[in-house]
């Protein structure tokens, strides 16, 4: 079982350090495909299906994150603007706009 806690640790700490989208995918295939292969030597669940189902788990997501790459921008980026920089006109309350 400290296999899955380091897991699930490790995979949020690409959105707290790197903020381009392609570099977060990429550091969260790099641990799953790490944890993969480590679980699929240990097998860490007392049953077999459960350790199958986790294994097919974690190779649907690289999949998905491996056919998410060729259709992103490459200047997509996951950086928060404050109120003063976000010149847009915002949607609050119901569908009245309020300039910021």
């Amino acid at each position: 079982m400290p296999v899955f806690l380091l897991r699930n640790i490790l995979l949020g700490v690409p959105a707290m350090f790197i903020e381009e989208a392609q570099g977060q995918a990429l550091l969260t295939l790099v641990i799953l495909l790490f944890f993969s292969i480590i679980q699929a030597h240990v097998w860490p669940w007392r049953s077999e299906d459960l350790n199958w189902f986790d294994t097919y788990a974690c190779c649907m997501l690289m999949l998905m994150i491996v056919t998410w790459f060729p259709t992103t921008d490459e200047k997509v980026s996951f950086t928060r603007k404050t109120d003063a920089e976000n010149k847009q006109p915002r949607l609050c309350r119901g569908a009245r706009l309020i300039n910021s």
